[in-house]
């Protein structure tokens, strides 16, 4: 399923090739990403991948989106056209009842 920022994208961070690669390798993805944006380890965050639109996306990018008022956050993982790119996402975790 595409994800379609509709609220502005805004880019957060840039991450190095070698910061990259560590995240990449590690054990605790879920963990340094969610210290890459500033959010808890024991944040009510998932860990997924999706494709998503971002204007002039970057490779290794971190992009924060806000949507229906959830934040969202992408990491570039690779670039697929000029609005469009691959990326491991951190998303709110829903309760029961609770919509997007």
């Amino acid at each position: 399923m595409l994800n379609k920022a509709e609220n502005g994208m805004k880019k957060i961070a840039q991450l190095t090739s070698d910061q990259f690669m560590t995240l990449k390798e590690s054990k605790r993805l879920e963990k340094l990403l969610k210290k890459h944006v500033g959010l808890a380890d024991q944040t009510g965050y998932a860990l997924g991948d999706t494709a998503v639109t971002i204007p002039n996306p970057e490779l290794y990018g971190i992009y924060r989106n806000e949507w229906n008022g959830k934040m969202f956050y992408y990491l570039v993982v690779s670039v697929m056209g000029p609005e469009l790119a691959f990326a491991w996402s951190l998303y709110p975790i829903l309760k029961v009842g609770d919509t997007l």
